[in-house]
């Protein structure tokens, strides 16, 4: 059974410097006030939506986090306060995932499952961690590769 919620993404549409509170984001498709934003281990939680494009007001370093400052190319988890974690996943993972990705927010650690739902395979599910890594392209332009197990 595939996870019975696949967090929805977006990106900043501008840097955000530490002590901001309205932030820019490049589209607010299901973004209301009360929902977290997750970004590289910071949580923030949406005031409002300003009326002004796609910018929204927030409330940084929540659940145990710390601000900083983010850049655009960094992607966004628009999730509840109860999907995500403050702890790596430990142990086989349930039959029905609740919600995917996994996000530790105090690490920046994403999880995925693989292996099967049902049949044989069940016994050899795992959580496999997403991994980036960033290199230098073309022009000398920082590029970030994330590999998610498929």
């Amino acid at each position: 059974m595939p996870a019975t919620v696949t967090l929805a993404t977006t990106t900043f549409a501008s840097p955000v410097a530490a002590g901001d509170t309205q932030i820019l984001l490049t589209s607010t498709s299901g973004i209301v006030p009360g929902v977290f934003l997750v970004a590289n281990r910071e949580v923030f939680k949406v005031i409002a939506l300003t009326g002004i494009g796609t910018a929204v007001t927030v409330l940084r370093g929540q659940a145990g986090t710390a601000t900083q400052p983010h850049g655009t190319s960094e992607t966004i988890y628009v999730a509840r306060g109860d999907q995500f974690y403050a702890t790596d996943p430990v142990g086989l993972p349930p039959t029905a995932i609740p919600v995917s990705p996994y996000l530790n927010v105090l690490t920046g650690a994403i999880w995925v499952v693989q292996g099967d739902e049902i049949g044989a395979g069940t016994g050899a599910r795992s959580w496999q961690p997403v991994t980036s890594a960033q290199t230098i392209g073309d022009l000398g332009l920082r590029q970030t590769t994330t590999t998610t197990p498929s």
